[in-house]
């Protein structure tokens, strides 16, 4: 059985941009201001929910991912926690 080593970086968006996975094997999206957003346009992301987008650990996301906050003048932040493995 393989072991592997688990790694985070997280950041706070505060405007609307492009994520980069920069090839993780899991990130999550939540809201910690009163704005709601959508992930890649499609995804809702209200305060209430953390959105995870996981993989196996020898698996990596290759995707970019774009958040776009709904409401102007509400507290746009966003948290956004990417997990990398690394095997021992």
């Amino acid at each position: 059985m393989r072991k592997y080593t688990a790694y985070y970086e997280s950041e706070i968006i505060r405007e609307n941009q492009k994520v980069v996975s920069n090839k993780c094997s899991s990130i999550s999206f939540e809201l910690l201001g009163t704005s709601t957003a959508t992930i890649d346009s499609v995804i809702p992301l209200t305060t209430d929910k953390i959105r995870e987008f996981t993989e196996e650990a020898n698996v990596i996301i290759i995707h970019d991912f774009s958040v776009i906050f709904n409401d102007a003048d509400a507290d746009k932040q966003c948290l956004v926690v990417r997990t990398f493995y690394k095997e021992v």
